[in-house]
Order: structure tokens, then C-alpha cells, then sequence
């Protein structure tokens, strides 16, 4: 009986996950076509100097550069993601503090922190 109870709870902690991650897909899609697109599709972001949506070496690279920043930095910045997180909202290079980012889910259309986190991980995923 513990076994089953067991099994059951794990497959509805997957479930839940994987429902999660498919959200946090569809809000960084919205997002990226919105607001990302311009800069960070493959075409223009060589132009632009950024790194192309779901072009996996530029993310490698820029995630590895985060890291690094990131263990410089552990009471500033938690992980990489956060490093990254930091580069949008202050902006960087040619990209505008924000990175232009919309969301019209909230009152004042800026993208909060979790925004920010699914739409990287969105462009720096196939």
C-alpha cells in the first residue's frame, strides 16, 4: 500500500512539473515574440551582438559568463539566471533596460523577474 501511495504522489509531483515548465514555456514564447524577437531572432542577432534565440552556443557561452559573475558575486546574484536576469532589467550592449519587455498580464506592463526567467530559458532552449 506505501508503495502505491508513494507512486501515486510522485506521478502527481511530475505532472505538476511538467505542467509548470509547459506555462513558463508558453508565457517566455509570448514574451520573446512581443518584445524579443527583433534583437534576438536568428537573423538580426548577429547585427545586434546578442545571443539568437535558441541558438544553444550563444546561450552556453553567455550562461558560463553569468556563472562565473554569479560565483564572484553569491549575496548579489544567486546563479546565472539571476546574473542574466540583472543584464535585461539594467540593460546591456545595444538592448534598453528592460530589454522592452511587456507582459499584459500586469497593470503596468513590466515584466517582473519571472518573466524575465522564462523568457531566457525559452531562447535558451531548442
Amino acid at each position: 500500500m506505501f508503495k502505491l501511495v508513494l507512486t501515486a504522489l510522485t506521478l502527481v509531483l511530475l505532472c505538476s512539473l511538467c505542467a509548470n515548465s509547459y506555462a513558463d514555456n508558453e508565457l517566455g514564447k509570448a514574451i520573446y515574440d512581443k518584445s524579443c524577437q527583433t534583437c534576438h531572432n536568428p537573423n538580426t542577432a548577429p547585427l545586434m551582438l546578442a545571443p539568437a534565440a535558441h541558438n544553444l552556443e550563444d546561450w552556453k557561452l553567455r550562461f558560463e559568463n553569468a556563472e562565473v559573475l554569479a560565483k564572484k558575486n553569491p549575496k548579489e546574484y544567486p546563479n546565472a539566471l539571476a546574473v542574466l536576469i540583472a543584464s535585461v532589467k539594467n540593460g546591456k550592449g545595444t538592448m534598453v533596460a528592460g530589454g522592452m519587455c511587456q507582459d499584459q498580464s500586469t497593470p503596468d506592463k513590466q515584466c517582473t523577474d519571472a518573466d524575465y526567467a522564462a523568457t531566457i530559458n525559452f531562447m535558451s532552449n531548442k
